[in-house]
C-alpha cells in the first residue's frame, strides 16, 4: 500500500463541529463503531451516511469509492495533510454550496452539481476515461489552483454551462487528449497555466454571454493552442501575454456580433508553430503588441470580416515577420483590414519605404493586389508619432530574448 495518508474533511464556518475518523485499513463500517479515533469507520461514504451537518472527518488510507457529499453535509472542505488518494470520484450533489479539496491524488474525477461550487488546490488528477474536473449547469462554479492534470481525456468539458464560472490558476496540463473546453454562458479563465502535449485543444471557448480569458500561459506542442469564439449578448474573450510554440494551430478566434463584446489578442509570442500563427474571422477582434514570427503558415490569416490589426489612433505595434508560407498577413476576406503601426519583415519594410498600401504590392502581404476578390491590408496610414514595436522588445517582455524560461521537464521537440 502507498504511504499512510491523512485526509481531513472540514466544514467551513463550523465552530464546535464534531470530529470523526475514517481509516481504510483499520476501520470498520459497522453501527457499533462510532467513528472515534479508536473505532474509525472504513469508508468516507459510510461515514457520511452515519452523520449529517457540519462535521470534520479525519481519514487515513486510500479510498476506492465514489464519494457523494449531499445537501445534509452543507458546505464541506476536504483537506489532505499529506497526499491522499481517491480511486473513484468525489462530487457534491444537490445544491451543496462549497466542496473544497486540498492535496489529493485523484484517479477519477471531482466535481459539483447544480449550483455547487468546487475548489481544488494542489491536486493531482489522472483520468484517462473522461473529464477530470466536472461542473454541472445552472450557476455552478469552480476553481483549480496549482493542480496537475496528466493523461486525462480532458481537464474540463462543459456544455450548457449557464451563468457559472470556472477558473484555473498555476495549473499544469500534460499528455492529455483535451484541455479546458466549454460552451455556454459562463466565465472561464486560465492564468499562469502550462499546457504541454495536449492532442486536441488546450483552451477552447464558445462564448454565448460571458467571458473567456487565457493569460500568462505557455502552450507548447498541442493540437490547437487557444480557440475562442463568441456571438451574442455580452460575450467577450482575451488571449494575453502567452507563449505559443510548436502547436499545429496556435490561436484561432472568431466573433460575429457587431453590437456586443469582442476578442482581444495582445502581447503574445507566437512562433515556430506548424500552421498559421493567428487565424481570425468576423468582427470586433483586435490584435495588439504580438510577435508573430517563423510559423510554418502565414503569420495572421484572416478568414472573413475585418479584424483590427492597428489603426492610426490605436497603432497595432505587432511584429509580423519571417513566416514560412511567404505571407506575414494573408487576407482571404472581402473586407479591407486596418493594419497600421506594425513592424514587418525586413523585405516588407524595404518595399514599404516611402510608399502607401495604395501604391505598392508588398510581397509578404496577400490582399487585393494578389486577388481582386479580397480586400486590402491597409498598412500605410499616417505614422507620425508612432513608434512600432521591435521584435527584440516584445521577446524581452517575456523574460528572455528567446521567450519565457522553460521550467517544465517535458522534452522540447526540434522542428526543422
Amino acid at each position: 500500500m502507498r504511504k499512510i495518508i491523512i485526509l481531513a474533511i472540514i466544514v467551513a464556518g463550523s465552530a464546535g463541529a464534531a470530529t470523526y475518523y475514517v481509516d481504510s485499513v483499520n476501520g470498520l463500517d459497522d453501527p457499533s463503531w462510532n467513528g472515534g479515533p479508536g473505532d474509525p469507520w472504513q469508508t468516507i461514504t459510510y461515514a457520511l451516511s452515519r452523520v449529517s451537518g457540519e462535521n470534520t472527518f479525519m481519514c487515513r488510507g486510500e479510498f476506492e469509492e465514489g464519494v457523494e457529499v449531499g445537501r445534509d453535509d452543507y458546505s464541506s472542505t476536504f483537506i489532505a495533510n499529506s497526499q491522499a488518494a481517491i480511486r473513484g470520484s468525489i462530487v457534491s450533489i444537490d445544491e451543496v454550496v462549497t466542496l473544497e479539496l486540498d492535496d489529493f491524488d485523484i484517479f477519477g474525477f471531482a466535481g459539483g452539481g447544480c449550483k455547487a461550487y468546487v475548489k481544488v488546490n494542489d491536486c493531482y488528477f489522472n483520468c484517462p476515461s473522461g473529464p477530470a474536473f466536472c461542473i454541472d449547469r445552472f450557476h455552478g462554479g469552480g476553481v483549480a489552483y496549482n493542480c496537475v492534470f496528466e493523461d486525462c481525456m480532458s481537464v474540463i468539458s462543459i456544455t450548457a454551462f449557464e451563468f457559472g464560472s470556472a477558473r484555473f490558476e498555476g495549473c499544469e496540463v500534460k499528455n492529455c487528449e483535451g484541455g479546458i473546453s466549454y460552451s455556454g454562458e459562463a466565465s472561464v479563465s486560465a492564468t499562469g497555466c502550462k499546457f504541454y502535449d495536449v492532442a486536441g485543444t488546450a483552451f477552447g471557448a464558445s462564448m454565448w454571454g460571458e467571458f473567456a480569458t487565457l493569460s500568462s500561459c505557455e502552450i507548447i506542442n498541442c493540437g490547437t493552442g487557444a480557440a475562442i469564439g463568441g456571438s451574442r449578448y455580452g460575450a467577450s474573450g482575451a488571449v494575453r501575454n502567452s507563449l505559443f510554440k510548436y502547436n499545429t494551430k496556435p490561436i484561432r478566434a472568431y466573433y460575429d456580433n457587431e453590437n456586443w463584446g469582442g476578442i482581444e489578442i495582445s502581447e503574445n509570442l507566437v512562433t515556430e508553430n506548424g500552421g498559421s500563427g493567428i487565424e481570425v474571422g468576423g468582427v470586433k477582434i483586435k490584435l495588439r503588441r504580438n510577435a508573430v514570427t517563423e510559423n510554418d503558415g502565414s503569420g495572421v490569416y484572416v478568414t472573413e470580416g475585418a479584424p483590427d490589426l492597428g489603426t492610426p489612433k490605436d497603432p497595432g505595434r505587432n511584429v509580423f515577420a519571417g513566416n514560412k508560407s511567404g505571407y506575414d498577413v494573408y487576407n482571404a476576406s472581402s473586407e479591407n483590414i486596418p493594419a497600421c503601426g506594425n513592424s514587418w519583415d525586413p523585405q516588407s519594410e524595404q518595399e514599404m519605404e516611402g510608399k502607401t498600401w495604395q501604391e505598392v504590392n508588398v510581397t509578404r502581404i496577400h490582399d487585393h493586389w494578389d486577388d481582386p476578390n479580397v480586400g486590402y491590408v491597409m498598412w500605410s496610414e499616417p505614422m507620425s508619432g508612432v513608434a512600432p514595436a521591435s521584435l527584440g522588445r516584445i521577446k524581452a517582455s517575456f523574460g528572455t530574448e528567446n521567450g519565457p524560461e522553460q521550467t517544465n521537464t517535458a522534452p522540447m521537440i526540434d522542428r526543422p
